[in-house]
């Protein structure tokens, strides 16, 4: 299974943003998913609501994907 896109617009406060996310994770994880990619990494013509970058207000989203990579790998998923 591979999972071409997920993410969460900016719509919203930052904190139902986080929950939504999470959300994906847990499955994405709980399901053991063996590869999902962002929607959108850095590109700029989506900035207005989908774009993460290392360096803009969503980068969150790198730190906390960076984190369950860590616990997969940690639990021997795939």
């Amino acid at each position: 299974l591979f999972i071409g896109e997920f993410g969460v617009s900016k719509s919203g406060d930052v904190a139902a943003q986080q929950a939504v996310f999470e959300e994906f994770l847990d499955v994405i994880g709980k399901h053991e998913v063996p590869l999902a990619a962002f929607w959108v990494f850095d590109l700029s013509s989506q900035d207005a609501d989908w774009n993460v970058t290392f360096r803009n207000d969503r980068a969150w989203m790198i730190r906390r994907v960076a984190r369950a990579n860590q616990e997969l790998a940690k639990t021997g998923a795939r």
